[in-house]
């Protein structure tokens, strides 16, 4: 009898129980694929717990959190509230991470102080910044706010081969973030994947 099921680590857990085997036996039971899968979960299954628990005990990552224009009104420095801090901490620590948060909930500048983050700590090279091209001004303008002296261009209003061009131009000393809107970035995807095999790419999809 054959038997499909999903490869999670609750199913191989499951699978070692009903068995009553040990690890080493079960190990010896899974082919090398589903092993290293297997160790790069729990890995990140740890780092996820681990991460839980320094947030919840009160560590935040010690980030500069610009503000070049100030409040509206009185010009007072905006400092972030928590739940950006919170989020600004797990996105640089975790590859891979979702802002599930409201509009007008700080979204943007936390996503931009991750990414500065990872960009002056050499994790990261270059970013591609995905939005609707209704928020690229909106991006590019708070880009401007919030992380100051970060590189931005915005592929906007340009033939295709034209913003193939410029992310062509672009190394793992740029330290650019390119905004390019969601309507272009299935005829782009070849080149993004170039990008991405030669410098360290990061990826923000924006309003997704």
């Amino acid at each position: 009898g054959w038997y499909e099921l999903s490869l999670t680590l609750e199913s191989l857990r499951a699978i070692r129980q009903k068995l009553a085997v040990p690890f080493d036996v079960m190990a010896s039971m899974c082919t090398p694929g589903v092993l290293r899968w297997a160790r790069a979960a729990d890995a990140s299954e740890q780092q996820v717990a681990d991460l839980h628990r320094r947030v919840t005990e009160g560590w935040r990552m010690e980030l500069p959190w610009e503000d070049v224009t100030g409040h509206p009104l009185t010009g007072a420095y905006r400092p972030p509230f928590e739940h950006q801090r919170v989020m600004a901490s797990v996105s640089c620590t975790l590859d891979g991470t979702a802002y599930l948060c409201g509009m007008g909930t700080g979204k943007t500048r936390s996503a931009l102080e991750s990414v500065r983050y990872l960009k002056t700590s050499g994790r990261l090279a270059n970013v591609l910044w995905v939005c609707p091209k209704g928020v690229m001004g909106t991006a590019e303008r708070e880009m401007k706010m919030w992380t100051p002296g970060q590189r931005s261009m915005r592929l906007v209003e340009m033939p295709v081969k034209e913003r193939e061009r410029l992310l062509k131009t672009l190394t793992a000393d740029s330290g650019v973030t390119a905004i390019i809107n969601y309507d272009v970035l299935y005829l782009l995807q070849d080149t993004i994947v170039e990008l991405a095999k030669r410098s360290r790419l990061g990826v923000v999809f924006d309003e997704c």
